[in-house]
């Protein structure tokens, strides 16, 4: 959230907070999963490159 000289805005809803809070917690799962996928893949490449 920005405010009209596109630095963090100050305030915000209680309810916009929790949004944003659990946006964070989505992305934080997504990116462990790519994190976890990425080992796989570098663990196959490994094994196909012999």
């Amino acid at each position: 959230m920005r405010d009209h000289d596109g630095g963090p805005a100050m305030s915000a809803t209680a309810w916009l907070v929790g949004q944003l809070v659990a946006e964070r917690g989505r992305i934080d799962r997504s990116m462990e999963g790519l994190r976890y996928t990425r080992e796989v893949l570098d663990e196959v490449i490994t094994a196909a490159a012999g």
